[in-house]
């Protein structure tokens, strides 16, 4: 795990960007469901 934390920016920088992605493909998911399912849906 030491070499892991250690590369320091690099793996910050990677964890923000996948839990971004991850984040937007949840929240797609939420909106596809309440689409499909006729809720309105104000903003993405």
């Amino acid at each position: 795990m030491e070499g892991v934390i250690s590369q320091g920016p690099l793996f910050i920088a990677c964890l923000v960007l996948l839990m971004g992605v991850v984040i937007v493909v949840h929240e797609l998911g939420h909106y596809l469901a309440g689409r499909w399912y006729g809720v309105a849906v104000e903003s993405f």
